[in-house]
């Protein structure tokens, strides 16, 4: 990924990334008084299967999901160097990445919104939100 080869780059491979453990934490939903955990496992394939697995329902929201989150982590380069760069260049970006740009004009509620009603699946993709930013609707 972008981000991994940044820290190798600016540490000289001085990271050392430690394997995390297979399942590495618990997302909890509730529907009034009961209480649904869903494990989160470490490796993007054993997540998606995972999803799958608990959601069978929502196959297409939860395959649309996934290709979206690979065409943001390509994007980000865009994004990168628009901040990056001079004004001139940054502009020359912005019009080659336009199109790879779109999806970060939208809140994440947004687009989970527009893949999948299942409140519960919204729920389990969106937990971690309050380590990572904003809140979902923003």
């Amino acid at each position: 990924s972008l981000l991994r080869f940044l820290f190798d780059y600016i540490t000289d491979n001085g990271v050392e990334w430690e394997q995390m453990d297979n399942t590495y934490d618990i997302a909890v939903t509730r529907s009034g008084m009961e209480r649904e955990e869903f494990r989160i496992r470490s490796g993007f394939k054993e997540y998606k299967s995972d999803l799958l697995n608990r959601f069978p329902d929502e196959a297409n929201a939860i395959e649309t999901y996934f290709k979206m989150v690979k065409e943001v982590q390509h994007s980000v380069f865009y994004l990168f160097m628009m901040k990056m760069c001079p004004s001139f260049f940054s502009k020359i970006v912005r019009w080659i990445g336009h199109s790879k740009l779109q999806l970060f004009h939208k809140t994440t509620m947004e687009v989970l919104s527009g893949l999948t009603t299942n409140k519960e699946l919204i729920g389990v993709l969106t937990y971690m939100w309050g380590d990572y930013g904003e809140p979902p609707a923003r």
